[in-house]
């Protein structure tokens, strides 16, 4: 017997697919753009902020990556934006979400 949830939930080949299709959206504000990393697990988390760091680079955009409260997703997100040296904020550490300017 079938979940009637699962019946009703669109069938993705990857999880990055899935999460660049549903996830990544446009907030109100005209350059904002959003990753929502919630029910990701933490092995899947880098390749799909990569991700999102190139289809945004050079754009302008400001980008929120919402990460909930766990360290080691946050660490996670923080060593890829180090790695394409963005800037984020890291003065709340218990803040759900890191804030960062593509340029």
């Amino acid at each position: 017997m079938l979940n009637r949830c699962a019946e009703r939930r669109p069938r993705f080949e990857s999880l990055s697919l899935r999460h660049n299709m549903s996830i990544m959206r446009a907030n109100n504000m005209k350059n904002d753009v959003e990753l929502d990393l919630h029910g990701v697990k933490h092995q899947d988390v880098k390749p799909i902020v990569i991700r999102f760091i190139e289809e945004n680079w050079s754009s302008g955009n400001r980008g929120s990556i919402v990460t909930g409260h766990s360290e080691k997703m946050k660490t996670l997100v923080i060593e890829v934006l180090d790695e394409y040296k963005l800037p984020h904020n890291t003065f709340r550490s218990n803040y759900p979400k890191i804030d960062t300017m593509f340029e």
